[in-house]
């Protein structure tokens, strides 16, 4: 059975200093030997609610080190984010007619702000809002974009689990 030394003063445990495990012979007090018991990991609970942490106790009376084991509860785990739904909130964006004459209005009266619409949702898709947020500021500060279509379009935004600064940026 395996052996370890421990000095109660330090609580120090000590690597057995033998190849075997004979005693050690020469000990300066107060270090002990101990034999150590190891305990078998338990198997039967819900890995995905508890971890394993190892425990050890020293028994001075036994001259015993136990090993064993002690269920953790995990922590829970993070909420489930929806992933964002860019392309439904494109669709419904091209349903929309309010959206629509805005499109046709940018079309006919600033060309620029009416491909960076276009293309800024597409980059918006991929992570990156800034162009359609910059065109989106551009044509609300132009007077293009109505308040209520603001309010609608970031409410339809929140409504397809868009991000927070996105939606936000829409209001």
């Amino acid at each position: 059975m395996p052996r370890i030394l421990y000095n109660p003063d330090t609580e120090a445990l000590i690597t057995w200093p033998r190849q075997d495990d004979e005693d050690v012979v020469g000990l300066q007090p107060p270090v002990v030997m101990l034999t150590i018991e190891q305990a078998e990991p338990p198997t039967d609970y819900d890995p995905t609610a508890y971890g394993l942490a190892p425990t050890q106790d020293v028994d001075l009376d036994a001259l015993v080190l136990r090993k064993g084991w002690e269920l953790v509860a995990l922590p829970p785990p993070p909420p489930v984010v929806p992933a964002p739904r860019w392309v439904q909130f494109a669709e419904q964006l091209a349903a929309d007619a309010a959206v629509n004459g805005l499109v046709a209005t940018c079309a006919a009266t600033a060309p620029v702000l009416h491909l960076m619409l276009g293309v800024g949702l597409g980059q918006a898709a991929q992570g990156d809002p800034a162009t359609f947020l910059a065109a989106w500021g551009q044509a609300r500060a132009t007077g293009l974009v109505a308040p209520e279509l603001a309010e609608q379009v970031a409410a339809l935004a929140g409504g397809f689990d868009l991000p927070a600064e996105f939606v936000e940026g829409l209001g």
